[in-house]
């Protein structure tokens, strides 16, 4: 099993749409249903040609497996994370794999790196908590389509410090 963290390429988008439409993706996401093929490929495009957002793919062997989306803040050198990971992935320690490969890409000067994860994601909680974030008494709420209650959301926080591996 080879597992390996690359920056996205317009020709895996198939691999990206299969993961965000898959159930466990969607709710996560906020949405009622599967993104639309056209929207999440000019959403997938954007976010590739992007000069603030890092945008990389996980894959096992040639198999699209997570993504994850860093977003570096130049005036305040700090990165925000966002990702998922197939619901058939899950459970097997491969977010927390990602987010730690893909911070190896962060600048030398970024500071801190912040992660909003739901209080009700557990499996993401010990994800990030695994890497060294600590939850911060920060807190705002999302509207989920799929939910009558707003969710909970809290800031985690890992300081980096000047210099970083």
């Amino acid at each position: 099993m080879n597992i390996r963290l690359k920056q996205a390429e317009i020709k895996d988008f198939d691999g990206f749409l299969a993961i965000r439409s898959e159930a466990k993706n969607v709710y996560w996401s906020g949405f009622s249903a599967a993104p639309r093929s056209e929207t999440l490929r000019q959403h997938f495009i954007n976010a590739i040609n992007s000069e603030t957002r890092k945008f990389y793919l996980l894959f096992m062997d040639e198999l699209v497996i997570g993504y994850l989306y860093i977003d570096y803040d130049c005036a305040s050198n700090i990165a925000e994370v966002a990702y998922g990971v197939s619901e058939h992935f899950s459970g097997k320690g491969l977010a927390a794999k990602m987010i730690d490969m893909g911070m190896s890409s962060l600048p030398v000067d970024c500071k801190a790196v912040i992660a909003w994860i739901a209080e009700s994601n557990v499996a993401s909680t010990k994800s990030i908590e695994r890497l060294g974030f600590i939850k911060s008494n920060e807190s705002l709420l999302r509207t989920f389509a799929q939910e009558e209650q707003p969710l909970k959301f809290y800031k985690f926080i890992k300081n980096i410090g000047e210099h970083h591996d």
